[in-house]
């Protein structure tokens, strides 16, 4: 009688099992096929996505051919304001886009350029982040800098040379020349601290000869980043240039303080470049939200009747705030 009952409590596990390992079964193959559905969906995607860079390229030479001189003089205003309309906005192009995909542009005159930094401008910067009370840190900071972009093997005081870097895990050596590309600045003594949880595509760059930036393209995170502007004061500017172009330093005295506009009359100018962010993303459905992540592309714009130069490819990377 004991065996029996032993036999059926077998049999009642087996079926249990049985059960379990049929629904896991299950579970999977579902889970398989929303997989294949989504792999079709990444690559539907995917071609549209380098379908929508493309056109991105040809609208960055479209903005620099020369206008019909059949235009009339009273269009140049609003010729000027298309010009602008690489700041990360999302745009309409002149020829058909894919229409899943966002396309976004940034001209690089609108971030903070790592290799034309002053010792005393990242000082700056470096104070907006730590605050005047970590002077000491600051200098260290600054002294290890300068010794990762110099081009000998001597020390600062505070800084920090190959003998540093090579006890690391893993060991490797400084540049001892300019940065050359905006993720490098983590990899400086100290630096990944104070930047680590910064957009660093967003917020800097390493192309052009610029050492200023035009507000009239600068990211919400560039601008973050730069003494005397709070969240609500980048909010003006951003609010400011969406309304009318900003054409000098006078213009931000309406809205700043004069403390702020003697801040920003060092770091702002109104020039534009030849290097720029192309950032393009799926069209969230209705209801969900953005991706927070995009393919972005780097080029550098070499005249009317080459194609843009890609200087730098970043297929999966946190894209930037919308401006």
């Amino acid at each position: 009688m004991k065996q029996q009952g032993a036999v059926l409590i077998v049999v009642l596990w087996v079926i249990v099992i049985a059960t379990l390992l049929v629904g896991i079964m299950a579970s999977n193959m579902r889970y398989s096929a929303d997989i294949v559905l989504r792999h079709k969906a990444l690559s539907q995607d995917w071609g549209a996505m380098m379908q929508a860079v493309n056109m991105a390229q040809m609208e960055l030479l479209l903005e620099r051919m020369p206008k019909p001189p059949t235009e009339k003089e009273d269009k140049q205003e609003e010729k000027q304001k298309m010009g602008y309309r690489f700041n990360g906005q999302v745009l309409t192009l002149h020829y058909p886009q894919p229409e899943n995909i966002i396309i976004r542009i940034y001209d690089h005159i609108g971030k903070i350029n790592l290799k034309k930094l002053t010792r005393s401008a990242m000082y700056k910067l470096l104070k907006v982040r730590l605050g005047i009370a970590k002077d000491k840190e600051i200098n260290a900071l600054l002294d290890a800098w300068q010794d990762w972009i110099d081009a000998d093997d001597l020390k600062r005081i505070n800084g920090a040379e190959k003998d540093y870097y090579e006890t690391l895990d893993p060991p490797y050596q400084p540049r001892n020349a300019p940065l050359e590309t905006v993720e490098e600045l983590l990899d400086i003594k100290g630096f990944k601290e104070v930047f680590g949880n910064e957009n660093l595509q967003a917020s800097f760059t390493v192309y052009g000869s610029k050492s200023k930036i035009n507000p009239n393209f600068v990211s919400r995170e560039a601008l973050s980043l730069l003494p005397g502007m709070d969240k609500e004061t980048v909010e003006k500017i951003i609010q400011l240039r969406q309304e009318k172009e900003i054409k000098s330093n006078a213009d931000l005295a309406f809205i700043l303080t004069p403390e702020q506009v003697n801040k920003a009359r060092n770091w702002f100018s109104y020039s534009i470049s030849n290097y720029y962010t192309i950032v393009v993303y799926p069209k969230p459905l209705e209801g969900e939200k953005a991706p927070q992540y995009a393919y972005i592309v780097n080029v550098q714009l070499k005249g009317i009747s080459k194609i843009p130069t890609i200087l730098q490819v970043l297929p999966y990377i946190k894209r930037p705030k919308s401006n």
